[in-house]
Formats: structure tokens, C-alpha cells, sequence
């Protein structure tokens, strides 16, 4: 399966993987927290700050998802970097202990790796630098897939959300609310930051209490089938990803914004995230959630391997390629290890 430290055949793992075989899962805690403004308010990010965070409220029905697209649409700069730094200083500013950490990342690089097995077909890049016994993963951003009309579809995701949340007429991708999160997956401590859309509107959460993944909720939307059999399949085949996203977070409801073709919410459905696997199963389209968690923990130590073969501070790159079904390691220029220099030598 291993090619002498440099290439994990994917196709050869799941030929070879024991469904048997147990896979420890710690549940994730909240460490701490951060708010990023507006990029109209400069986009600063206030570290431990709740400001954020807003609380879930059930949408009007109907309601329109295309009311102000584009003219109140302040979009993502998706070019920009989101490097690793801001997990490490929002643990720093937390006094959280990072090498007890294996793992430092953003939630986006474990979903693509775990998702591989699932997804075979959809190639992710990751760059890796290691400190200690310590792992940092850092996003790499490569071209996405493109469809008609992309755009106004993203739209209607953030509209639901505003209407979610009890928003104004502007549509503003650009803020966010972020949680840091310490769990693991199998025997590898993971430290990881992601990005959470609300608060449940039923559990109380003041500023000064304790907050833990189940506060709160994930949004999603998606296109009405009015055919029953037809929208489950569909649905189902979006399941492991909302999977994976749910539950490296412990976030346990999904909400659901169904829409027509014009735009247009009519329906609201909560889903579990302990039932999508066998909700998937029922619809004629299953996947294997734990197969997901042993591939992680399986590919998460063979990166460390690789990342200890190497000296410390080396630039790594680890590439999943679709065309031979394989992640390939290798050694690449890059400023990450001063990057982290600069975050870590500063607080110490």
C-alpha cells in the first residue's frame, strides 16, 4: 500500500481495509473561538471574541433566495489565503498547549482527506511543515469544479443563512464565526479551527457560558425534487460530505433549506447527523462513515511518517491524485515553516 514514504495507493487501502477494526473517536471540546469582521469593516479577526455568532431563528416560508442577487452580494475572495497561522494564534490566545496537538489545521483539509475513499474522483492539495511532534496542515487552494449559474447558487446558500440568522437585505459571505476544536481521530490528537454557521435557538448560550458542539447548527440548502424517491437518492449523495463536516466538529443537526428551481424556500427539515449513514443506506445509496475515520487515522500517520523522514521545518506537499488513485508526498519550496516562525517565536 505504502510506496517507500512517497506515495499512499488509495485503491489499495480500501482493498485492503478491515471493516472490523475499531477506531477510537475522541469527541471534540471547545478550546476557543474567533470572530472576523466584514471585509467592508477591514476583515480583522478578534481572537476568543463571540461577537459573531448568531443565534438560529426558523425562516419565513416562502421566502424568495434571490431578492438582492448579485447588488447585495458581498462576495468571498476564494483567492485568498486562509493560512494555519490564525489556528495557531487563536491557541496561543487561548494558552492552549499545541504540541499535545499531532495535528494543527483548518477543518477543510480533513474533510478532503477523509472524504477520499468516498470521493475518488476529486483531486485536493495539502502543504504540511512540521514543528516538534507536531504536524500543521495548510490550505492549498486549487481550481474548483465550475457549472452554470455557480454564482447565483452560492447566493441562495448565504441568503438562507441570513434569513437564518436574522440578517438585513445585505448578503455578506466575507464574515465569519469560528470555532477551535480539540478532538482525534483514531489515536492522532487533532487541534482544528472551523467555521460554524449559528447557534441553536434553543439551548441558552450567554457570553459567559461554557460552549460546546452541540449549541450548535450546520445550514444547509439544496434543490426540491418533488419526487420522494428521487429527492432521497439526491439528497443521499450529499450525505457523506455533510457527514464529514458534522461530525469532526460534533455538530449533531443539520438544518435544511429546500428550494426550487427558481429560488424560492418552501420547506425546512432538520436532519441528525448520527442518522444520515443509515438515512443514505435506506435511499439506496450508503456510505461507510467509519471506513472514512480508519482512512484518516490511516493516512494521518503515514503523513507523519513521511513528515519524520524529513527535516524539521521542511515544506511538505501532499497531493491526492484521481488518475492513479494515490496521494503522493513530496518536498516543495514555500515560507510556511517562517510563517509559523513569525506566529510562534512572537508569543513565546
Amino acid at each position: 500500500m505504502t510506496q517507500p514514504g512517497r506515495t499512499l495507493d488509495v485503491r489499495a487501502w480500501v482493498a485492503a481495509d478491515d471493516p472490523k477494526k475499531f477506531i477510537p473517536v475522541e469527541r471534540p471540546t471547545v478550546v476557543s473561538c474567533w470572530t472576523k469582521d466584514s471585509a467592508t469593516k477591514g476583515g480583522q479577526i478578534h481572537y476568543g471574541s463571540r461577537e459573531g455568532l448568531s443565534k438560529f431563528q426558523l425562516p419565513p416560508l416562502p421566502a424568495a433566495l434571490d431578492v438582492g442577487y448579485p447588488d447585495a452580494f458581498i462576495k468571498k475572495d476564494e483567492s485568498a489565503a486562509c493560512g494555519v497561522e490564525s489556528v495557531v494564534r487563536a491557541a496561543l490566545e487561548a494558552s492552549f498547549d499545541i504540541s499535545s496537538a499531532r495535528i494543527v489545521s483548518f477543518r477543510n483539509n480533513l474533510n478532503k482527506l477523509l472524504g477520499t475513499p468516498q470521493y475518488p474522483e476529486d483531486a485536493w492539495v495539502i502543504d504540511a511543515c512540521r514543528r516538534g511532534t507536531t504536524l500543521f496542515l495548510d490550505i492549498v487552494k486549487t481550481p474548483e469544479k465550475t457549472f452554470p449559474e455557480a454564482d447565483r447558487f452560492q447566493y441562495y446558500g448565504y441568503k438562507f443563512e441570513t434569513l437564518c440568522t436574522g440578517g438585513g437585505h445585505t448578503v455578506d459571505s466575507t464574515s465569519e464565526f469560528s470555532l477551535l476544536l480539540r478532538l482525534s481521530i483514531g489515536m492522532v490528537p487533532v487541534l482544528m479551527a472551523a467555521e460554524v454557521d449559528c447557534a441553536s435557538g434553543d439551548k441558552s448560550l450567554s457570553l459567559s457560558d461554557t460552549m460546546t458542539p452541540d449549541h450548535f447548527l450546520e445550514l444547509k440548502t439544496t434543490m426540491f425534487n418533488p419526487k420522494v424517491r428521487l429527492r432521497e437518492q439526491q439528497l443521499a449523495q450529499k450525505y457523506p460530505r455533510w457527514w464529514i463536516q458534522s461530525f469532526l466538529a460534533g455538530i449533531p443537526t443539520i438544518v435544511l433549506g429546500m428550494r426550487d428551481g427558481n429560488g424560492m424556500l418552501n420547506n425546512v427539515r432538520l436532519l441528525e447527523v448520527a442518522s444520515l449513514a443509515s438515512n443514505a443506506q435506506i435511499a439506496g445509496a450508503p456510505f461507510n462513515a467509519w471506513r472514512m475515520l480508519r482512512f484518516g487515522n490511516a493516512a494521518l500517520e503515514w503523513m507523519f511518517e513521511y513528515a519524520n523522514a524529513n527535516p524539521v521545518g521542511s515544506q511538505l506537499r501532499f497531493s491526492y491524485q484521481p488518475q492513479d488513485k494515490s496521494i503522493h508526498a513530496e518536498v516543495v519550496d514555500g515560507n510556511l515553516a517562517s510563517r509559523l516562525d513569525a506566529v510562534m517565536g512572537a508569543a513565546s
